[in-house]
């Protein structure tokens, strides 16, 4: 169990924490553990259905996880991105940005990264800020024809959105552009790509 790592002030910390999130819900709280209304006509099926799910009394564990992106920052981080994708057998890079950051360091650092670590890629620089919908299809018909097996964004907001379309599409050639739009046709493959 990961408490048996943490010392023993910590140990007592985190369990504190977590009997306060426990017993502090309020009464109106949808959780398994309130009773509501219903709750006494329905109690026969919610036992049957909850044979596997997490015991409604007092238990004497407590388990959580907390799962994260990894986050590397700080002086020289940048131009670690070509042994990166190195180290993940890439083979091309399709690089995401705007014409402002395209002249400045950060790009050109990681350029020099790629091709130090012997990373072949390409750059498209034509994002708009707030981007459009034909501004987004430039980018995708940018990937499939560059056929990168990874993408790299290096700008603000507008670029990582628009490198995530870009794979999402790419990851998902017979989608029609609206398709991922909520309330389109296919709501249950975003669902899915949102679960995954």
């Amino acid at each position: 169990m990961v408490f048996a790592r943490l010392a023993p002030t910590a140990r007592s910390k985190a369990l504190s924490l977590l009997r306060t999130v426990q017993y502090t819900h309020p009464p109106t709280c949808p959780c398994h553990a309130h009773a509501h209304p219903f709750a006494a006509s329905t109690a026969l099926l919610l036992d049957a259905t909850r044979s596997l799910a997490t015991p409604l009394g007092p238990q004497k564990e407590y388990a959580f996880e907390m799962a994260a992106s990894s986050i590397r920052f700080g002086p020289g981080s940048t131009r670690e991105v070509g042994m990166d994708f190195a180290n993940m057998k890439v083979k091309k890079v399709i690089v995401i940005t705007d014409k402002t950051i395209e002249r400045l360091a950060p790009i050109l650092t990681a350029v020099s990264a790629l091709e130090s670590a012997g990373v072949k890629y390409e750059v498209f620089s034509d994002v708009m800020v707030e981007p459009k919908d034909h501004s987004v299809k430039k980018a995708i018909q940018f990937g499939r024809q560059a056929k990168g097996d990874a993408y790299l964004a290096i700008g603000g907001g507008s670029v990582m959105d628009t490198a995530k379309m870009v794979n999402l599409y790419n990851n998902f050639p017979e989608a029609d552009f609206l398709d991922f739009v909520s309330g389109s046709a296919r709501p249950s493959l975003l669902h899915a790509l949102i679960l995954t």
